[in-house]
């Protein structure tokens, strides 16, 4: 049996047909991956975002209002437990991070149980004098806990343009992001 040139033709387009296809449908699943990934991605940076921009604000006003009813108190807990869930415990930046949310809390904890006073007038007075200090020690770890984040955002962002652009990341690419935009790499400041 011979083909002819028009047998073989049709079959040459066939093959290379279903490797086009198959090339394709590999790439497209990829991408689709990777969007995926980076859509979730930067809706995580978001929440890390907002979440930490409200503990912050909420240990603030513990200092600054009258908490008789834990109010902020309960608001600290529940979003220092919330941005424990969006962390991951087996990061060591994101270790550090959620160290040095602990160290604020209790600095906030701490600092509002100096004001002193059985009636609101008391409690005013005693805020107004012990103020300044109180704030400072709590500028002073809240400070050190909005620059660990904001690295772990830049290095996020960063990861997010790079994979878009390179695909997948192996090891040595995420350690060269690490490298590039955490403070001194791998130390944990």
């Amino acid at each position: 049996m011979t083909l002819d040139t028009n047998t073989i033709g049709i079959i040459l387009t066939f093959i290379i047909g279903v490797v086009n296809f198959i090339i394709t449908w590999r790439g497209l699943k990829q991408t689709t991956f990777i969007n995926s990934v980076t859509t979730e991605r930067t809706r995580w940076m978001g929440q890390v975002r907002e979440k930490m921009t409200e503990f912050c604000k909420s240990c603030q006003l513990l200092l600054k209002e009258n908490d008789s009813n834990h109010k902020h108190f309960g608001e600290i807990l529940y979003l220092s437990i919330l941005m424990k869930l969006l962390l991951n415990r087996s990061d060591p930046y994101d270790s550090a991070i959620i160290e040095q949310m602990e160290i604020v809390k209790q600095v906030a904890i701490k600092q509002s149980e100096r004001i002193k006073g059985n009636t609101e007038e008391e409690r005013k007075r005693s805020l107004l004098e012990n103020l300044p200090d109180m704030e400072k020690e709590l500028f002073i770890v809240m400070e050190d806990l909005i620059s660990k984040t904001q690295d772990l955002l830049k290095l996020e962002w960063e990861g997010v343009k790079e994979e878009s652009y390179y695909g997948r990341l192996g090891k040595e690419k995420k350690q060269n992001l690490y490298n590039r935009y955490l403070r001194n790499g791998n130390e944990i400041i």
